[in-house]
């Protein structure tokens, strides 16, 4: 009698512990079990939040953070979200390479975008092959960082420096100018320029009354400015950077010099240059890599939809900076998104092969590298665009009017001092 009680007790006891288990399965057409969370994708940078390229390296870190955050919201990449780690670099490049080193060995990020400037990036980029972590190059200018260095964890997404300048010998010859005074700053990428624009300005019969380069700490520039007011040039040129275009400004009008046309590189495209010169900006022309009103289209977003979030949430306008630094996002994702549809993972060397290879469009522009080779990384697709500041009649603002190339010319003519 016990023993068969025993066996009815137990018997029905796993009768029960089946229902339970059953009970606890997903059924058909029931709910089915939320998915356990993605660890986030980390990507570390390292921006100039303070120092001497300030306002270049604000610019970058809200592209950045602009870029993940549209990414984000559309829900990431494959479920996985981007999660940044930016440190401020202070504009120094011992500091920039020690906040680099931070982020591949103590925090351990997957992916990494690169700080403003060639000065900053040139020392990362050995440290980046070491680690093999893939790193898109946003907002380094200088070739010399790739050229002939066989390079294969980073690429370049900025203007090369020697197309920075392509519209300013074509408008020169046009304009038919005779001479030149011409400064620089004496850094590797400014140096570059200044000799690709020797070369060529030298090719199209215009002299070079002054040719002459600044240390880049400089900030009294009344003696180069008279030194470049007695050549008697038509066309002044200075290679430069955001700071120096503004103490170069105030020093010409300080030593009345005005030529009759004045170049100030790529960082007078700005609104902050016109809010730091007023209407010292009228008729200084300068170079553009990239244009709000362009009509590009990349991974994550159109470039009108970058202008207005960007406008929107900084309560500002955005700079070719903030578009190369979303652009330089939208490569890292594409890579990453391609990895993940092809080989079931995040692959660096797959992510690291794709941005080597891929023919692609960011807001910034078009993007392609030399895919292999001692120039390997090197950018080949982006251009630029030559801009002038005029002032309004009607409304007494500043306009920045584009002038070459032809085709997307706003002015026929260039306005004069």
């Amino acid at each position: 009698m016990f023993r068969g009680r025993f066996f009815r007790i137990a018997r029905s006891l796993i009768l029960f512990l089946a229902a339970a288990a059953a009970a606890c399965q997903p059924q058909p057409g029931g709910p089915a079990q939320p998915e356990a969370p993605k660890p986030p994708i980390r990507v570390g940078a390292s921006v100039s939040l303070t120092g001497r390229y300030q306002v270049e390296g604000r610019m970058t870190q809200q592209g950045y953070e602009l870029a993940v955050e549209m990414l984000n919201a559309k829900g990431g990449i494959n479920a996985y979200r981007f999660e940044l780690v930016i440190y401020d670099n202070q504009s120094d490049a011992a500091t920039t390479t020690s906040l680099y080193r931070k982020l591949i060995f103590e925090d351990k990020v997957d992916f990494l975008l690169g700080p403003y400037g060639t000065p900053l990036t040139r020392p990362v980029a050995p440290l980046v092959e070491q680690s093999q972590i893939p790193m898109v190059t946003t907002e380094a200018a200088g070739t010399e960082i790739w050229r002939g260095q066989n390079l294969r964890w980073s690429t370049q997404l900025m203007t090369p420096v020697e197309r920075y300048n392509a519209g300013l010998v074509e408008l020169a010859k046009r304009l038919g100018v005779k001479s030149v005074a011409y400064v620089y700053a004496n850094t590797p990428s400014t140096v570059q320029g200044a000799e690709t624009d020797r070369g060529l300005l030298t090719q199209a019969g215009i002299s070079l009354a002054l040719f002459e380069r600044y240390e880049p700490d400089q900030v009294d520039f009344n003696v180069l400015a008279s030194k470049a007011k007695a050549t008697g040039a038509e066309l002044f040129v200075m290679n430069g950077y955001f700071q120096d275009a503004v103490n170069f400004t105030k020093a010409m009008s300080a030593v009345g010099y005005q030529p009759r046309y004045k170049y100030l590189g790529f960082t007078v495209v700005t609104e902050d240059y016109v809010k730091s010169v007023g209407d010292l900006a009228h008729c200084v022309m300068g170079s553009a890599n990239w244009l709000p009103t362009l009509k590009t289209k990349g991974f994550i977003a159109t470039n009108e939809e970058f202008v207005s979030r960007f406008r929107a949430k900084y309560g500002a306008e955005p700079d070719y900076r903030a578009a190369t630094a979303f652009g330089g996002v939208e490569v890292l994702a594409e890579a990453i998104k391609a990895s993940l549809d092809r080989t079931g993972k995040i692959d660096k060397a797959f992510v690291r092969d794709y941005i080597f290879k891929t023919r692609t469009a960011t807001v910034f522009g078009p993007y392609e590298v030399v895919a292999e080779g001692p120039d390997a990384g090197m950018q080949v697709g982006a251009g630029s665009y030559t801009i002038q500041w005029q002032k309004d009649p009607r409304t007494g603002s500043m306009k920045l009017e584009v002038l070459w190339p032809d085709q997307y010319a706003t002015v026929k003519e260039p306005c004069t001092a």
